[in-house]
């Protein structure tokens, strides 16, 4: 998967260096999206669409964040689902173009069992694991019906802490 990963920091650096930059994050967003088009003719639409992808995702963070802070779960989910479309549609790393739909399948089936639930690719992609944010009254249903599709011990509970990341 290494070429799948490896593209995607390539087009991102095309388009970064578009502008004369060496990353995306010294990009400012309006002058990508006023060069938008522009970008896809002599780019691609892929190299586009990974970057915009970026910039988007970096607000859609930050109203997650504050949905988590507010108690605001409905918001929250909404999120974790559009940060999961664009992971599918945008980023592109939810399979390696060969055919492979396992987790476009997963989250599908994922919403279709709990469509409250919030269902995105995790990690890097590519490699097969979703995220689903699943109230605590469905989720002995979803861990069920997700093993029978994809076999036991393929759903796995988890919690957070508040306390987030620690150096121990």
């Amino acid at each position: 998967l290494t070429a799948h990963y490896k593209a995607i920091t390539d087009e991102m650096r095309l388009v970064a260096n578009h502008f004369g930059c060496d990353k995306l994050i010294q990009v400012e967003e309006p002058k990508f999206f006023d060069e938008y088009d522009q970008i896809v003719e002599t780019y691609g639409l892929r190299p586009a669409l990974r970057a915009k992808h970026f910039f988007e995702e970096n607000h859609v963070v930050e109203t997650a964040i504050q949905a988590l802070k507010n108690g605001d779960m409905c918001t929250f989910i909404a999120m974790v689902n559009k940060s999961g479309d664009s992971s599918l549609t945008q980023l592109q790393n939810c399979s390696t173009g060969d055919g492979d739909t396992v987790i476009p399948d997963a989250i599908a089936l994922a919403r279709q069992i709990c469509p409250s639930c919030g269902c995105r690719v995790h990690g890097g992609g590519f490699a097969g694991t979703i995220l689903a944010v699943v109230p605590t009254a469905e989720t002995a249903n979803f861990v069920q019906k997700m093993a029978e599709k994809y076999g036991e011990n393929s759903a796995y509970v988890l919690k957070a802490r508040a306390l987030g990341a620690t150096v121990l």
